[in-house]
C-alpha cells in the first residue's frame, strides 16, 4: 500500500533567521576602506574599443578596469542611464563619457579600492561632497542604543547603504509586550543613505516583534528625521544632525510598540476587505493587495481577527524566503507595517476605509 504522506499546511508564518551580529562587529564589517584620489578633469580618459575586453577609465598615469560596479558609478555621476549605456556602441560610450566629463570642470573625485595589487573605481562624487564612510553611520546608531545593539537587516552597495538595528534583549529600555506569553518586541531604528547621489542620511523609528520575527519601519517623511544638508559644511557637521536626529526617532519608538499592541483591542468584522483597504491606502501594488487578500483566510479561518493580526500579516510578507535580495520589496512591506502602526486609523464600521 502506498503511504500516505502528510499535507503541507495551507499556511505557515514566515521566521527570519536573526543575524545575531552587534553592531560593533558590523561597524568593522561595513568600514570602508576605499581611498579618494583627486583629479583634475583634463586627467581623465577613456579607452573603450570593441577589440579591447577590458575597458579602461584612465587617471592621469593609473589605468583603472570599468568593471561592472566602476561603470554604475560612472552612470551615476554623469546622469547616464545604465539601460542607455548598455545599448550605446563602444565608440559611442567612450565620446559620451569623455565629454561628459569634461563638463565637471575638475570637481570629479574617485573612490578607489585595492585588491591584490589591482585598483578599482567603486565610486565618483563631487569633490565639494565627500562621502560619508558607512561606519560613522553604524557608530551614530552604536551610540544612540549599544554597540551589543543587533542587526536585523542591511544593505550595502555602490548606489545605497542601510541598515535595521534593535536593543539587544538584555536592554531595560525601548522592550514592549505581553511578558506572560513572551511576546515581546524590541525597539530599535533603521539609517540609510543614498550613495549613488551622495545625499545627506536620513533616520527613522523602527522595532522588531521577535515571536515572529516581523519588522516594522515608520518612514522619514518629517523634515526632523533627515540631515538638512545644505546648513553641514563638513562630514562632520552632518554626522552631528543625524546623532541628534537618531536620539530624537529612537525616543518615539516605545510610544509607537504601545500602539502596535493596543491594535488588539481593535477587531475586524470584514477581514479581506479591511486588509485590502490597509494596503491601498498605503500605495501597495495591485499584485501585493491581491496577494494579501489570497492569504487572509487561510492564515485567520474563521478565528477572531483584530488589527494587530492585519498588520502583522502584512509585515510577516518581508519574511517570506522568495524575497532574499529584493530588499526594496521587503521594505515595502514593513514601512506599510510601521505605517499602520503609526497612523492608528479609524475605519468606517461599514465599508473598513479610513476616516480621520
Amino acid at each position: 500500500m502506498p503511504v500516505a504522506v502528510a499535507a503541507e499546511p495551507a499556511f505557515t508564518m514566515h521566521k527570519r533567521d536573526l543575524t545575531g551580529t552587534t553592531l560593533k562587529d558590523f561597524a568593522v564589517e561595513v568600514d570602508d576602506t576605499s581611498r579618494p584620489l583627486v583629479v583634475a578633469t583634463t586627467e581623465v580618459s577613456f579607452r573603450i574599443e570593441e577589440d579591447h575586453e577590458n575597458p579602461l577609465v584612465i587617471l592621469g598615469s593609473k589605468e583603472i578596469p570599468l568593471d561592472s560596479t566602476a561603470t554604475e558609478a560612472l552612470c551615476g555621476f554623469l546622469h547616464i542611464p545604465k539601460p542607455f549605456w548598455k545599448r550605446l556602441q563602444p565608440d559611442e560610450r567612450q565620446y559620451i563619457a569623455t565629454s561628459r566629463m569634461l563638463r565637471t570642470e575638475g570637481t570629479a573625485s574617485f573612490m578607489l579600492t585595492k585588491e591584490k595589487k589591482v585598483e578599482h573605481l567603486v565610486g565618483i562624487h563631487d569633490t565639494g561632497k565627500p562621502p560619508i564612510n558607512p561606519r560613522r553611520l553604524v557608530e551614530v546608531a552604536m551610540e544612540t542604543m549599544s554597540p551589543n545593539a543587533l542587526v536585523y537587516d542591511y544593505r550595502k552597495t555602490v548606489e545605497d547603504f542601510s541598515f535595521d538595528c534593535y536593543v539587544p534583549e538584555d536592554s531595560k529600555r525601548q522592550v514592549i509586550g505581553d511578558k506572560a506569553v513572551g511576546d515581546l518586541s524590541y525597539g530599535g531604528i533603521t539609517i540609510g543613505q543614498d550613495r549613488k547621489r551622495n545625499l545627506s542620511p536620513y533616520v527613522a523609528p523602527w522595532f522588531m516583534r521577535l515571536l515572529c520575527t516581523n519588522g516594522f519601519e515608520v518612514q522619514a517623511k518629517e523634515r526632523e528625521e533627515k540631515v538638512d544638508g545644505r546648513k553641514c559644511e563638513t562630514v562632520e557637521e552632518v554626522i552631528g544632525q543625524l546623532e541628534a536626529l537618531a536620539n530624537t526617532a529612537f525616543s518615539r519608538v516605545e510610544g509607537l510598540m504601545t500602539h502596535f499592541y493596543d491594535l488588539r483591542s481593535r477587531p475586524v468584522k470584514n477581514v479581506e476587505r479591511t486588509l485590502r483597504n490597509m494596503a491601498k491606502e498605503r500605495g501597495m501594488s495591485a499584485r501585493m493587495v491581491t496577494a494579501l487578500e489570497d492569504l487572509a483566510p487561510l492564515a485567520f479561518g474563521d478565528i477572531a481577527v483584530t488589527e494587530f493580526d492585519l498588520v502583522n500579516l502584512i509585515t510577516n510578507q518581508a519574511n517570506d524566503p522568495s524575497l532574499e535580495g529584493r530588499y526594496a520589496v521587503r521594505r515595502e512591506y514593513q514601512v506599510a507595517g510601521g505605517d499602520l502602526v503609526a497612523a492608528h486609523d479609524v475605519r468606517c464600521s461599514l465599508c473598513q476605509h479610513k476616516v480621520n
